[in-house]
């Protein structure tokens, strides 16, 4: 798997975006986008971390958001991600909170042997 090429995805989104008309163009972190439609809902200054779950990074913003005369001002204060998230975020949380509650770790008996649940099971429900 190759590593990610910021510039080259920018670049691609950029001639697109133009292409479809647009003559100004901003890119901006994901959530960053996401906190938008929150943002235009409030009515006093807040200080708020979004999350942003994708399909191969989680990505997390700090923003101050503000009123002043009837204008919602923006103000990003940091921004970090981690490359997990996912259908290996999701496995983990399977795999970690839910399979344990339905018997993952535990034994049965046959006959007169105590034997382990095989995590193969488990392995399929997280998957």
């Amino acid at each position: 798997m190759g590593t990610a090429d910021e510039a080259l995805a920018r670049s691609r989104l950029d001639i697109v975006v133009r292409r479809a008309g647009w003559t100004e163009v901003d890119f901006e972190y994901e959530p960053v986008g996401a906190a938008y439609d929150y943002a235009l809902r409030i009515e006093r200054d807040e200080l708020v971390l979004i999350a942003d779950f994708g399909g191969g990074t989680s990505d997390f913003s700090v923003m101050r958001f503000s009123r002043e005369g009837g204008t919602l001002h923006a103000e990003p204060l940091g921004h970090a991600g981690i490359g997990i998230a996912g259908d290996t975020f999701d496995y983990r949380i399977v795999d970690h909170v839910v399979s344990p509650r339905l018997g993952k770790g535990s034994s049965y008996r046959s006959f007169d042997k105590v034997l382990p649940i095989h995590n193969r099971y488990y392995t399929n429900l997280a998957r």
